[in-house]
């Protein structure tokens, strides 16, 4: 019997509407362009508009064929089934706070990637550690105790780290989460987090070492005509140069919760925690990796950008500066290039106006003026960050390059205490994640990053 691939075709369909309103911002940016500038459309706007319009009817054609298998699939499920569980109405009347708590996720996280399917192993793994949640060691069977203490931290050979986080192990309490969980951890990381969400590359790690990343800058050398038979002249100097990420700690501080909630059967205690580890943990993370120092922090990616543009008005932003920020970059980043700046910045920009008193920066048409969001500036898709700068003198508020070459390290072992008897008189017991990161934008020279600064 083949195997059974399990698969949450409701969130299928929420990934294919995002993109189909991705696409839909495209075109309709286009024809903006196009009928405000009133002229008529050049081979590529017309074949880019093509494509998004064919783009959105292939989606739309495999959303109606999954909604119809949705449909028919209704009352076919076993209901010891997951998904018979999911889908039954009564049972969700009957689980209202388990089932709210599936809505929010699915909503909060309607445009993120599916997570992989776990293996038996994994799933075993994660089954334990909920157990562990809400019992701590002394409520595990043998078996299950061994399987706690075989997925300890390993913190590798670094005799240097072994010291310094010698309190967490497996013996105190601390153990590197399962699967599923750090997969929750990761998507809520994301969801507050306006750097990770913007394209950088994310490269996980097993251990936390030094890990040095190499960098090329041959920009200013060009090949050279030569006579035939002729030698060509030695080479330019050495356009090699090297950035080292590091693996600083991030805590989530402790996360009390009552003893008498991990006894209640009908809180997902695993879903409670993740939820309150990846809101933590995403607003520092995202903190450092904004404005870092890069000295004994991440080198955050304002802090690692180069001036591009100063502005006229200490709070106020023109549309000339955006296009001379924008302009600022080498051609080679413009391909993937994007902006970041934050809500109040972003609400600033969309009031800019024309010389008549229409909006620079237009919404999609079939929205409405007074509705929805625009999907592109400049042509160019924007990422909203809560912690860079609202326009002020000497802050750096927009970020406009190509953000891939910002480079954030994850070592992948996230880590979870459960502190047994510090709350105790109180009848509650504390959790504290660890999770170790660090970011740097791999810089040669050519400022892939850019920034408009306030005087």
């Amino acid at each position: 019997m083949p195997a059974v691939i399990k698969i949450d075709l409701s969130a299928e369909v929420t990934k294919n509407q995002a993109e189909m309103r991705k696409r839909r911002d495209v075109a309709d940016q286009i024809v903006a362009k196009v009928t405000s500038e009133s002229r008529d459309f050049t081979s590529e706007e017309r074949a880019a508009v093509k494509e998004a319009q064919d783009a959105i009817v292939s989606l739309r054609s495999r959303n109606e064929l999954i909604e119809s298998q949705i449909k028919a699939s209704e009352g076919l499920d076993d209901p010891s089934d997951d998904r018979g569980r999911e889908r039954d109405p009564e049972r969700r009347s009957r689980d209202p706070e388990r089932r709210s708590e599936r809505d929010r996720r699915q909503d909060s996280h309607r445009h993120r990637e599916e997570r992989p399917e776990l293996t038996d192993k994994e799933r075993r793994h994660s089954e334990v550690y909920e157990k562990w949640m809400r019992k701590g060691m002394a409520g595990l069977k043998g078996d299950e105790q061994d399987i706690m203490h075989g997925n300890h931290i390993d913190l590798g050979s670094d005799s240097r780290e072994a010291r310094a986080l010698s309190a967490v192990t497996g013996a105190t309490g601390a153990f590197t989460v399962p699967v599923g969980f750090m997969n929750r951890v990761e998507v809520g990381l994301k969801d507050y987090s306006g750097v990770l969400r913007a394209g950088v590359e994310i490269m996980r790690t097993d251990s936390g070492i030094d890990l040095p990343w190499p960098t090329a800058n041959d920009t200013n050398n060009e090949g050279e005509q030569i006579e035939e038979n002729q030698p060509t002249p030695e080479g330019p100097d050495n356009i090699f140069g090297t950035t080292t990420l590091k693996a600083f700690m991030f805590s989530t501080r402790q996360m009390i919760i009552p003893r008498v909630l991990l006894q209640d059967t009908g809180i997902d205690i695993e879903v409670l925690l993740a939820q309150l580890a990846s809101e933590r943990l995403g607003r520092i993370i995202n903190r450092r990796l904004t404005t870092g120092n890069g000295a004994n922090q991440p080198q955050g990616i304002v802090n690692g950008s180069t001036l591009g543009r100063t502005a006229a008005a200490s709070t106020a932003i023109s549309y000339d500066e955006l296009v001379d920020l924008q302009t600022s970059i080498d051609e080679a980043y413009e391909p993937d290039a994007g902006w970041m700046f934050n809500k109040s910045t972003f609400g600033i920009l969309r009031k800019l106006k024309d010389s008549d008193g229409r909006p620079i920066w237009m919404p999609a048409m079939n929205s409405g003026m007074a509705g929805g969001a625009p999907g592109l500036l400049l042509d160019k898709p924007y990422y909203k960050n809560m912690h860079m700068a609202t326009p002020a003198s000497g802050v750096r508020s927009v970020l406009y390059g190509q953000f891939s070459k910002y480079k954030v390290r994850q070592v992948s072992s996230l880590a979870l205490v459960r502190l047994d008897e510090r709350y105790a008189e109180k009848f509650q017991v504390a959790f504290l994640g660890f999770a170790r990161v660090d970011g740097r934008l791999l810089d040669a020279g050519t400022n892939p990053i850019k920034h408009l600064v306030h005087p």
